[in-house]
């Protein structure tokens, strides 16, 4: 058989490889406009260094939020008929990173809308901390959804994961995000996964490839184990 090719495995596993073909092509194109985006809010946020904090020019600036996030790129600002009083707001490509103290916490390249926040495809750095696997996420923010949708993950260990991601906020207005479904999980040493899968590995029918595109295992998987 070809490298990586499907006609050696079971129907109902095959079925399932396809699917997670088509979301990595899904993901890729997200990908791309995240990558983009990035592209745009780094040049946004080197414009605005320069800036004193604070102050705009050019349709740029730098501030500190009430709640400890820090955000450089494009803005607007806004007065109050109420004073003289004028606040600014990201509005446009930028960068907004969580500093409280000493603590550098996630950052987030987007295009940002007033008082929304990141809408559309953007990049995420997670904060490197105790219970992190995760350390880039390339994927969309929808609206009213958080981040929802194909997801490239860059993981801690190495892996890179190509799978639909949801995300909800908790009470503390912290968010929770994990991926399941369809997908793709590329090793460090260039095994592949192909099939279903959740936050664990392979969960549900898949097939594990060596790096040379040779099969190693088709069948059932459970939270990353094969169970038949």
């Amino acid at each position: 058989f070809a490298a990586y090719d499907l006609d050696q495995l079971a129907d109902a596993v095959a079925n399932e490889a396809r699917k997670a073909r088509d979301m990595r092509r899904d993901v890729e194109r997200t990908a791309r406009l995240a990558s983009d985006v990035e592209h745009r809010a780094d040049e946004a946020a080197r414009f605005a260094a320069d800036i004193p904090m604070g102050q705009v020019k050019d349709g740029h600036s730098r501030y500190r939020a009430t709640n400890g996030k820090f955000y450089a790129g494009q803005v607007i600002t806004r007065s109050s008929w109420l004073s003289s009083d004028i606040t600014i707001k990201s509005n446009g490509y930028g960068v907004s990173i969580v500093e409280v103290g000493d603590y550098r916490g996630e950052i987030v390249k987007c295009a940002f809308k007033m008082d929304v926040g990141c809408v559309g495809p953007f990049v995420k750095f997670y904060a490197d901390r105790s219970g992190t696997t995760w350390k880039r996420i390339e994927s969309e923010w929808e609206e009213g959804k958080l981040i929802h949708g194909p997801a490239k993950l860059y993981l801690l260990s190495g892996e890179i994961i190509y799978a639909p991601v949801t995300s909800k906020e908790n009470n503390d207005q912290s968010m929770t995000s994990s991926y399941s479904g369809s997908g793709v999980i590329e090793f460090p040493d260039g095994r592949r996964y192909e099939g279903q899968l959740n936050g664990q590995g392979g969960n549900g029918l898949g097939v594990f490839w060596n790096a040379d595109g040779s099969l190693i295992r088709q069948g059932r998987w459970v939270d990353g184990n094969a169970v038949d």
